[in-house]
């Protein structure tokens, strides 16, 4: 935020981050109060709905997944060609200037795991074929020098339905706050229960998300 912002200035940045979501809210508020078109078309057309909205959050949660895993080629496959993202960084737009993106963020980090919490879709009435997706997210990270940290922020997301899947055309990330975070190691003492085998959950997982 430039530093020549006075407070009402500041105050209204911060408000003005809060609109698409109340103008959602109230979206699905007078969808939901409508009366229901019960004939046989107006009920495929619920029903298309209901499971368009479950494929775009199957995106989304497709999305956190690939991002926490590292995979690049995997993250991408989430956003059409022309995607364009913007966050406290930057603008990157098209699959080239995200793959640098999402590089650098994994890349500097041992490991994160995100949270899409008070996720809520809307389909566009008047297209069938673009959609929002708002949501809160929390991720906790673990930097290579092993500090661990608690971040998080708000989701924007203009969805478009691209050869029959939803995907990611637009997204707005906002960094909302960070605070750190203790590990407690457990105990591993004489009142751990036998176990069947000598394997645990150290042996399924990659060495880069172990804590040493």
């Amino acid at each position: 935020m430039p530093e020549e912002l006075n407070n009402a200035d500041q105050f209204a940045w911060a408000k003005s981050m809060w609109q698409p979501f109340v103008d959602q809210a109230f979206e699905v508020k007078e969808r939901d109060a409508a009366p229901k078109d019960n004939s046989p078309d107006g009920i495929l057309r619920r029903l298309q709905r209901l499971e368009d909205e479950r494929a775009i959050e199957h995106t989304f949660r497709r999305y956190h997944a690939c991002y926490d895993a590292a995979d690049l080629d995997a993250i991408l496959s989430c956003y059409t060609e022309d995607a364009i993202q913007i966050n406290a960084r930057g603008t990157y737009q098209g699959h080239e200037e995200l793959r640098k993106s999402y590089r650098w963020l994994t890349s500097g980090q041992k490991f994160a795991i995100h949270h899409g919490t008070n996720v809520v879709v809307t389909l566009d009435e008047d297209d069938p074929d673009h959609a929002t997706l708002n949501s809160f997210w929390i991720s906790t990270v673990m930097t290579h020098e092993d500090k661990l940290v608690l971040c998080g922020g708000t989701y924007i997301h203009r969805m478009r339905r691209e050869n029959g899947e939803w995907l990611i055309e637009k997204q707005r990330i906002t960094f909302n706050y960070m605070a750190d975070q203790d590990y407690i190691p457990r105990d591993l003492g004489d009142r751990v229960p036998r176990s069947a085998g000598s394997v645990t959950t150290r042996d399924l997982v990659e060495e880069q998300y172990l804590l040493t």
